[in-house]
């Protein structure tokens, strides 16, 4: 077995087992609290660039499976895990976590106290981490992780080149929908398409003029990575979209929108990663167990006053969700199920 490293901006290090991929790997480390959901996290654009402590203690029990997949491709530079599974046990799964890992250039470090690291980083916050093998000297690292900087054009590396249709389940007359690709989950296009919807996926930065062309009956803004405040141009061509059509955003785009509307964005300490984070639906007192992937989340208090917060997270009481009270405008911080109310009064809104 070989010796691997994983270090923190301020020197802190912890030993365990390389696997899959070798070198060193730089990006933001966070923690993601879901028990699974390993194969999505790993090819959800939304964790591009970004180096992952599973809190759940077994990973790669399942193995990989063809319909798992979030997008394309690996996103994640990689994950700690504190037991890798040494066999999978699932009829759909064709491959170990480990094989997918190393064809997908994905290091996973195994063998460590991953409780120890999620604690260090709910007090120190999320910061700049680094992978590597046995090999390198903590020195050398830690003088390479100070100079690494973070990808800004997250959104643009993770968004499709040009556009593409999507087809509806529903055969009959279908509500067109322009999706606005941030970095965009496979899932979300499934769901759109079983409510009915025929899609057309545009990239992040098309323009006002190039989305009404298509004469969409509604807009939705995906989720994606980074920060949404380096979406200028989005905000742009959305700030002129938002009289003319109803609009549904959801993780990034949700921010996107808020800020469009003229709220304001700030950097979390560790952000909200997982299957499991409590929210409140205000609108009709029910409460929810929600995916979630961003480090950044909207002001409260920049919200201005045709805004209705509809969605509260129980344990920081950030915004999740909002309303406005004129416009068919909605968006939700966290990833909607298909049955989710927002998805019902965005397609009426469309009629």
């Amino acid at each position: 077995m070989k010796k691997g490293l994983f270090i923190l901006e301020d020197g802190t290090a912890w030993e365990g087992v390389s696997r899959a991929a070798s070198g060193e790997f730089a990006g933001g480390s966070i923690f993601y609290t879901g028990v699974v959901g390993y194969q999505e996290l790993i090819t959800d654009p939304a964790y591009s660039g970004d180096i992952v402590v599973m809190t759940y203690p077994h990973i790669g029990n399942c193995g990989i499976n063809r319909k798992g997949f979030a997008s394309d491709r690996v996103w994640a530079k990689g994950i700690i895990v504190k037991e890798i599974s040494r066999m999978y046990s699932n009829w759909q799964a064709y491959e170990d976590l480990v094989t997918f890992a190393k064809k997908n250039k994905l290091f996973i470090l195994s063998d460590v106290d991953t409780q120890n690291i999620t604690k260090y980083l709910r007090i120190h916050g999320s910061m700049k981490g680094m992978l590597a093998d046995g090999r390198a000297s903590k020195k050398s690292l830690l003088s390479k992780l100070k100079s690494f900087r973070p990808s800004e054009k997250k959104v643009a590396e993770a968004s499709c080149p040009k556009p593409y249709a999507w087809p509806a389940e529903n055969k009959n007359v279908a509500p067109q929908i322009v999706v606005v690709d941030l970095g965009l989950n496979r899932e979300s296009l499934n769901q759109l398409s079983a409510l009915g919807c025929k899609i057309t996926v545009l990239p992040f930065n098309a323009k006002t003029s190039e989305i009404i062309s298509y004469n969409p009956d509604g807009i939705f803004l995906s989720g994606g990575p980074g920060d949404p405040a380096l979406l200028t141009e989005t905000i742009g061509h959305l700030q002129n979209l938002i009289p003319k059509k109803p609009i549904l955003g959801v993780g990034l785009g949700f921010q996107v929108l808020c800020l469009a509307l003229g709220a304001k964005s700030f950097r979390m300490k560790t952000g909200h990663y997982g299957l499991n984070q409590p929210v409140k639906n205000l609108v009709e007192g029910t409460c929810l167990s929600t995916k979630q992937n961003h480090l950044f989340a909207i002001t409260a208090d920049s919200l201005g006053p045709d805004i209705i917060t509809t969605h509260l997270h129980l344990n920081d009481q950030t915004t999740e969700g909002i309303t406005h009270k004129k416009l068919p405008l909605f968006g939700v911080q966290y990833c909607p199920g298909q049955a989710d109310p927002v998805f019902s009064r965005f397609l009426k809104s469309l009629k």
